[in-house]
């Protein structure tokens, strides 16, 4: 799978080995509060989460890359998913069916089981789950860590990161880690037990994740009755 649908599940380790993973800061751009969306007192959350990526090759060249991801978290599921432009497919040619759709058209639905988690990417164009067997984790870069999936970045990883003084909105906090690597900065919500943005800065990368927290709504894992349920084994050659 390419990293761009890796949205923040490996930040956390990441943190522990020292790197970092590509979401972090635009220099003139200010923190944004999030609306006035009062905290779920289940812990439910839907946010539209916003990233900046900046890169410098050893080329000189450098790329800046956006685009945004809609993230759900409730009922002991987390659901990650593309928002796409209009006049994007949805339904792009993928080279027949013993290969999965296009990366950037499906979701990320990680769900808490009893002896751990169940990861799937879903399909809603071709109304398809697939589930993903363990050694398929590190090919689309979960962690296998439901807690990084459900706060991008886990709260034990923020609680052992440096309180910076720094401006922040109410009910919420920055913190900061570094290393020989790079830094990584996150501005945590304590209402919404959730990052509002998160900076990381290496050597060759500067990026930035801003959330924005949004109405629950419908729960978009409640809509997948009657897709047809595959293993990732089944698309191997």
């Amino acid at each position: 799978m390419k990293r761009a649908v890796a949205i923040g599940l490996g930040v956390v380790g990441l943190l522990a080995a020292g790197g970092f993973a590509a979401r972090s800061r635009s220099e003139a751009a200010p923190s944004v509060a999030p609306k006035a969306v009062p905290p779920d007192p289940r812990g439910c959350l839907a946010a539209t989460i916003h990233h900046e990526e900046h890169t410098d090759d050893r080329d000189g060249v450098s790329h800046d890359v956006r685009y945004d991801d809609r993230f759900v978290r409730c009922e002991g599921n987390v659901w990650t998913e593309r928002v796409l432009p209009r006049g994007v497919p949805k339904d792009a040619a993928h080279g027949g069916h013993r290969h999965l759709p296009p990366a950037f058209t499906m979701a990320r639905w990680v769900t808490r089981t009893s002896d751990g988690v169940a990861f799937m990417l879903v399909s809603r164009t071709e109304q398809m789950i697939v589930e993903m067997g363990r050694e398929s984790y590190d090919a689309v870069r979960f962690d296998g860590d439901f807690d990084a999936a459900a706060h991008i970045v886990a709260p034990a990883s923020i609680a052992a990161m440096t309180k910076l003084d720094r401006a922040a909105p109410a009910g919420a906090e920055w913190r900061e880690k570094k290393t020989a690597a790079g830094t990584v900065r996150v501005l945590w919500s304590s209402t919404y037990d959730f990052p509002l943005e998160i900076e990381t800065e290496t050597a060759d990368r500067r990026d930035r994740m801003v959330v924005t927290i949004d109405p629950l709504g419908e729960l978009p894992w409640r809509t997948t009755d009657g897709y047809t349920k595959k293993e990732d084994s089944d698309f191997m050659d």
